[in-house]
């Protein structure tokens, strides 16, 4: 049903404006999905999942060609928007995973002319991998395991690793030192943020900061780049620690990220972000609110009693809602949307919760909307009155699929907090 919708979106922006990758895009669209709903089936720890994002963000170079791009960030969409009719327990690190490959894939291709940097994220990913395997296998032993020795043992793995593959590998100026940054406070994030811990937002606020400052010397260093390299090595060490918690921390980090992406795959519109402008606040709270409204109406279903009408109707809203935006806000507007989507899971760790789907739909949604900026050209070019116009219809369509979401919820049970 999910593959069905995203076809027919696909379907339908494609007959407002023609676009020439709608092969690479559906290939990258069922990929996404197949990555999460086979380790929803599946059991086994966190590596499992996560293997299955990086081969899928390895697969959609080879049978996606020359329109990898687009292909990518579509299987990135897809497999956020899939997440929401899965088992986030065992389908969420594949999504981190195939964040972490993405963005640095796309920032790659962005920063450098040679071929092996649009590889730079299944590279890592691949050399996660192997450290997750060796991680693991020096932790057999029961008298060497322990909170504090087990995130250390993973850190310097992933120092070495890192260092070796974006210095000597790819050549990276600066991103050997990003590698030992994110690796670094990739740990300290964990150790202030154990899994199962109580709440204590005081911390949650100083994980934001550490990742923010993060991405500040990573940019300082390599640029974009950088910022990119520095969330997918601190998203793979977190993901292979199985801390769901430090990871929705990273949120601001993936949006600044995302942010980026979207800003060089359109430069004359993503312009420096005016935080002074009404529809750019608007971006910024719709952005920051919007991923945790399904996350929300799923903690009243149960895995067995979900409603797939339900999640039809959140596919729907967030395949549509973008555009929507493009059409009321302008590009100003959608640029603090997407700016404010990395806020979403910081305010989910916040709450006690540690559903790892603010997170997914945080890379998703800005994915869809780099996907589809240029498939309707004409959206921008409507008069105020015509804008307003627009406006009413999306509100009075909200509210028709919001009481549809209130009766389809009927049914609640008590909210449940996903505990690994």
């Amino acid at each position: 049903m999910l593959l069905g919708l995203m076809t027919a979106a696909i379907i339908a922006v494609w007959k407002v404006g023609p676009a020439p990758d709608l092969v690479p895009v559906s290939a990258g669209l069922l990929i996404g999905a197949i990555c999460v709903l086979i380790p929803d089936r599946l059991g086994g720890g966190v590596l499992s999942p996560f293997a299955f994002g990086v081969a899928g963000a390895g697969l959609v170079h080879f049978v996606a060609s020359p329109g990898v791009q687009n292909a990518q960030v579509a299987m990135l969409f897809a497999a956020a928007v899939a997440l929401l009719a899965c088992s986030e327990k065992r389908s969420g690190m594949a999504v981190v995973a195939l964040a972490a490959c993405v963005v640095l894939d796309q920032m790659g291709h962005f920063n450098s002319e040679s071929e092996a940097y649009n590889y730079a994220g299944v590279i890592l990913g691949m050399g996660a991998i192997v450290i997750g395997i060796l991680g693991n296998s020096l932790q057999l032993s029961p008298e060497i395991k322990s909170k504090t020795l087990t995130p250390l043992t993973f850190c310097v793995l992933m120092i070495g690793g890192g260092w070796v593959l974006t210095s000597r590998y790819l050549s990276i100026d600066g991103g050997g030192i990003v590698a030992i940054g994110a690796a670094v406070a990739a740990t300290v994030v964990h150790l202030l943020l154990p899994e199962g811990g109580q709440v204590d937002s005081l911390r949650i606020g100083v994980a934001g900061v550490i990742w923010i400052g993060l991405a500040t010397l990573a940019f300082g260093l390599a640029k974009g780049l950088g910022m990119a390299l520095a969330f997918s090595v601190a998203a793979s060490l977190l993901a292979l620690l199985g801390n769901r918690a430090a990871l929705l921390s990273t949120g601001p980090l993936l949006g600044l990220v995302m942010y980026r992406i979207y800003r060089q795959s359109y430069p004359d519109i993503a312009r420096a972000l005016d935080i002074g402008q009404h529809y750019a606040l608007i971006g910024i709270s719709v952005g920051a609110l919007l991923p945790l409204l399904p996350t929300d109406w799923l903690h009243q279903q149960t895995e067995e009693k979900k409603s797939l009408a339900g999640v039809a109707i959140w596919s729907c809203i967030l395949v549509g809602l973008p555009f929507a935006l493009s059409l009321v806000l302008d590009a100003k507007g959608v640029v603090g949307f997407v700016a404010g989507l990395g806020f979403s899971s910081l305010f989910e760790a916040m709450r006690g919760q540690r559903s790892l789907r603010p997170l997914a739909l945080t890379g998703g949604i800005a994915a869809f909307i780099c996907l589809t900026h240029n498939w309707a050209p004409n959206l921008t070019d409507l008069t105020r009155d015509q804008k307003m116009h627009a406006f009413i219809w999306t509100a009075g369509t909200l509210i028709v699929l919001g009481l549809a979401l209130g009766f389809l919820g009927g049914r609640k049970v008590a909210p449940v907090t996903e505990a690994a």
